[in-house]
């Protein structure tokens, strides 16, 4: 079914609707990230801080998701 087809509109939107959706997608990511994204703000974000502790949290964060995902294989059996 074609939009406008009997006056049902499938799916869509214009350009500026979508576009604006993307944008809000992605401030919602990089708020909940809490990188800052670009900028000079996102700069300041990623620079400097104690790596070896970010290193230590990124591990732990992926041994956590890779223990979620074993468990989940495991009752799937």
């Amino acid at each position: 079914m074609r939009d406008g087809e009997k006056g049902v509109r499938t799916m869509g939107g214009g350009n500026a609707q979508k576009s604006a959706m993307a944008r809000q997608k992605n401030a919602e990511k990089a708020a909940a990230s809490g990188k800052g994204g670009g900028g000079r703000a996102g700069m300041e974000a990623r620079k400097g801080g104690d790596q070896a502790s970010a290193q230590a949290a990124a591990q732990a964060e992926r041994a956590r998701v890779k223990a979620l995902r074993e468990e989940k294989a495991a009752k799937k059996k």
